[in-house]
Protein backbone atom coordinates (compact mmCIF):
# COMPACT_ATOMS: atom_id res chain seq x y z
CA UNK A 1 0.00 0.00 0.00
CA UNK A 2 1.29 3.44 -0.90
CA UNK A 3 1.47 6.71 1.02
CA UNK A 4 -1.73 8.73 1.66
CA UNK A 5 -2.47 11.37 -0.96
CA UNK A 6 -2.79 15.16 -0.49
CA UNK A 7 -5.79 16.44 1.47
CA UNK A 8 -8.77 17.29 -0.78
CA UNK A 9 -10.75 20.56 -0.97
CA UNK A 10 -13.37 21.22 1.73
CA UNK A 11 -16.89 20.03 0.89
CA UNK A 12 -20.02 22.17 0.55
CA UNK A 13 -21.56 23.63 3.71
CA UNK A 14 -24.22 21.40 5.22
CA UNK A 15 -27.80 22.32 6.12
CA UNK A 16 -28.39 24.24 9.35
CA UNK A 17 -29.20 22.14 12.37
CA UNK A 18 -32.44 22.13 14.35
CA UNK A 19 -33.10 25.04 16.69
CA UNK A 20 -31.87 24.44 20.19
CA UNK A 21 -33.92 24.53 23.38
CA UNK A 22 -34.61 27.95 24.93
CA UNK A 23 -32.15 29.07 27.53
CA UNK A 24 -32.87 29.64 31.20
CA UNK A 25 -34.54 32.90 32.22
CA UNK A 26 -32.05 35.60 33.05
CA UNK A 27 -31.71 37.45 36.33
CA UNK A 28 -33.89 40.51 36.94
CA UNK A 29 -32.41 43.80 35.83
CA UNK A 30 -31.20 46.55 38.10
CA UNK A 31 -33.77 48.78 39.76
CA UNK A 32 -34.57 51.90 37.76
CA UNK A 33 -34.06 55.45 38.95
CA UNK A 34 -36.59 56.92 41.35
CA UNK A 35 -39.55 58.73 39.80
CA UNK A 36 -40.36 62.41 40.25
CA UNK A 37 -41.80 63.43 43.58
CA UNK A 38 -45.55 63.10 43.96
CA UNK A 39 -47.94 65.81 45.13
CA UNK A 40 -46.92 67.18 48.50
CA UNK A 41 -50.13 68.74 49.79
CA UNK A 42 -53.88 68.72 49.22
CA UNK A 43 -53.66 71.48 46.62
CA UNK A 44 -51.11 69.51 44.56
CA UNK A 45 -53.25 66.38 44.87
CA UNK A 46 -56.37 68.23 43.73
CA UNK A 47 -54.50 69.72 40.75
CA UNK A 48 -53.18 66.29 39.75
CA UNK A 49 -56.66 64.75 40.00
CA UNK A 50 -58.18 67.58 37.95
CA UNK A 51 -55.52 67.11 35.27
CA UNK A 52 -56.25 63.39 35.08
CA UNK A 53 -60.01 64.08 34.98
CA UNK A 54 -59.53 66.42 32.01
CA UNK A 55 -57.49 63.74 30.24
CA UNK A 56 -60.12 61.10 31.03
CA UNK A 57 -62.91 63.34 29.72
CA UNK A 58 -60.99 63.92 26.48
CA UNK A 59 -60.38 60.19 26.08
CA UNK A 60 -64.10 59.50 26.61
CA UNK A 61 -65.04 62.14 24.00
CA UNK A 62 -62.56 60.67 21.52
CA UNK A 63 -63.95 57.19 22.16
CA UNK A 64 -67.53 58.37 21.52
CA UNK A 65 -66.42 60.03 18.30
CA UNK A 66 -64.65 56.86 17.15
CA UNK A 67 -67.74 54.79 18.01
CA UNK A 68 -69.88 57.11 15.86
CA UNK A 69 -67.41 56.84 12.98
CA UNK A 70 -67.40 53.04 13.26
CA UNK A 71 -71.21 53.00 13.40
CA UNK A 72 -71.36 55.17 10.27
CA UNK A 73 -69.04 52.86 8.34
CA UNK A 74 -70.82 49.75 9.58
CA UNK A 75 -74.15 51.18 8.40
CA UNK A 76 -72.57 52.17 5.10
CA UNK A 77 -71.16 48.68 4.64
CA UNK A 78 -74.37 46.88 5.59
CA UNK A 79 -76.88 48.91 3.60
CA UNK A 80 -77.64 50.48 0.28
CA UNK A 81 -78.01 53.83 2.03
CA UNK A 82 -74.56 54.94 0.79
CA UNK A 83 -72.76 54.59 -2.53
CA UNK A 84 -69.08 53.63 -2.84
CA UNK A 85 -68.06 57.29 -2.47
CA UNK A 86 -69.88 57.60 0.87
CA UNK A 87 -72.75 59.70 -0.48
CA UNK A 88 -76.06 59.01 1.25
CA UNK A 89 -79.01 57.98 -0.90
CA UNK A 90 -80.86 61.17 -1.87
CA UNK A 91 -77.63 63.17 -2.21
CA UNK A 92 -77.00 64.99 -5.49
CA UNK A 93 -74.31 62.42 -6.43
CA UNK A 94 -76.53 59.50 -5.34
CA UNK A 95 -80.14 60.35 -6.26
CA UNK A 96 -82.90 57.97 -5.14
CA UNK A 97 -85.88 56.69 -7.12
CA UNK A 98 -88.28 57.96 -4.45
CA UNK A 99 -88.49 59.29 -0.92
CA UNK A 100 -89.79 55.88 0.19
CA UNK A 101 -86.65 54.24 -1.22
CA UNK A 102 -84.53 56.46 1.04
CA UNK A 103 -86.50 55.38 4.10
CA UNK A 104 -86.32 51.70 3.13
CA UNK A 105 -82.57 51.78 2.44
CA UNK A 106 -81.60 54.06 5.29
CA UNK A 107 -83.95 53.01 8.08
CA UNK A 108 -80.99 51.80 10.17
CA UNK A 109 -79.22 55.15 9.77
CA UNK A 110 -79.73 58.14 11.98
CA UNK A 111 -80.70 61.49 10.58
CA UNK A 112 -83.48 60.62 8.10
CA UNK A 113 -85.43 63.84 8.43
CA UNK A 114 -87.96 65.79 6.45
CA UNK A 115 -86.27 67.94 3.84
CA UNK A 116 -84.99 68.25 0.30
CA UNK A 117 -83.53 65.13 -1.33
CA UNK A 118 -82.36 64.38 -4.85
CA UNK A 119 -84.83 62.12 -6.68
CA UNK A 120 -84.51 60.72 -10.22
CA UNK A 121 -87.29 61.45 -12.65
CA UNK A 122 -88.58 59.18 -15.37
CA UNK A 123 -87.93 61.96 -17.89
CA UNK A 124 -84.45 61.06 -19.07
CA UNK A 125 -83.23 60.20 -15.59
CA UNK A 126 -82.58 63.83 -14.58
CA UNK A 127 -82.68 64.39 -10.83
CA UNK A 128 -84.87 66.96 -9.13
CA UNK A 129 -84.98 68.08 -5.53
CA UNK A 130 -88.48 67.74 -4.05
CA UNK A 131 -89.37 67.93 -0.38
CA UNK A 132 -89.61 64.51 1.28
CA UNK A 133 -91.92 64.13 4.28
CA UNK A 134 -90.11 61.29 6.06
CA UNK A 135 -92.26 61.41 9.21
CA UNK A 136 -95.29 60.27 7.19
CA UNK A 137 -93.61 57.36 5.42
CA UNK A 138 -91.76 59.10 2.60
CA UNK A 139 -94.35 61.29 0.94
CA UNK A 140 -92.97 63.34 -1.95
CA UNK A 141 -94.13 66.95 -2.11
CA UNK A 142 -93.85 68.34 -5.63
CA UNK A 143 -96.07 71.41 -5.16
CA UNK A 144 -97.97 73.17 -2.42
CA UNK A 145 -101.10 75.29 -2.77
CA UNK A 146 -101.89 77.72 0.00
Amino acid sequence: QGNPGAQGNPGAQGNPGAQGNPGAQGNPGAQGPPGPPGPQDDEDIQAALASHQVQLTQIQENLRELQNICKHFQQKENSTCFNDDGDRLGHERNPANSCKEIIAACQESEGIENGLYWIKTSLGGAAVQPYCDMTRGGWTLVGKIE
